[in-house]
Formats: C-alpha cells, sequence, structure tokens
C-alpha cells in the first residue's frame, strides 16, 4: 500500500514533496524571529562592532566605504552642530 500524501493547507506550498510557507500567509512561523532578540545597550554596540569587523575582514572594498562614511558623517555633524540654533 502506498503512502497517504498529505495535501498542503492553504498556508503552505508543496514543492517536490517539501512543504514550505507562503509568503502571504498571516500565519507567523513557530521558529526564531529576529525582532523578538533582545540586543539592547551594550550587547547592541558589540554586535554592531562585531558585524562591522566581519564586513571589514571579509570584503576588503568596504574598508573605503566606511572612510568615506566617516568623513561624510563628521562633516555633516559638524556642519549641523555649527548651524544649530540652540
Amino acid at each position: 500500500m502506498a503512502p497517504k500524501l498529505e495535501l498542503p493547507g492553504p498556508d503552505c506550498v508543496s514543492q517536490n514533496g517539501v512543504r514550505t510557507m507562503r509568503r502571504d500567509s498571516p500565519e507567523i512561523h513557530p521558529g526564531i524571529r529576529i525582532d523578538k532578540i533582545s540586543v539592547e545597550g551594550g550587547a547592541g554596540l558589540l554586535f554592531a562592532i562585531g558585524i562591522l569587523v566581519l564586513f571589514l575582514v571579509g570584503l576588503p572594498p568596504t574598508r573605503w566605504f566606511l572612510a568615506a562614511s566617516v568623513a561624510v558623517g563628521a562633516i555633516i555633524g559638524i556642519v549641523l552642530r555649527l548651524t544649530s540654533r540652540d
């Protein structure tokens, strides 16, 4: 007797026997969700610095982008500080 195949529900799509969630499904995946991971304070800063180091080591062309971004950010910060009405 052949095994009974389960048909995917209305929120699932079956491709090659693999069930996956539809992108427009109203159901929320029960697994780990990035919006539920608390990254605040020192942990957030450590995470941001870690990602920055990974990009700088893994993608050397990003070093020029980082240098240019810091320079432009510093210039904008100085201009905003000098033109503030406080």
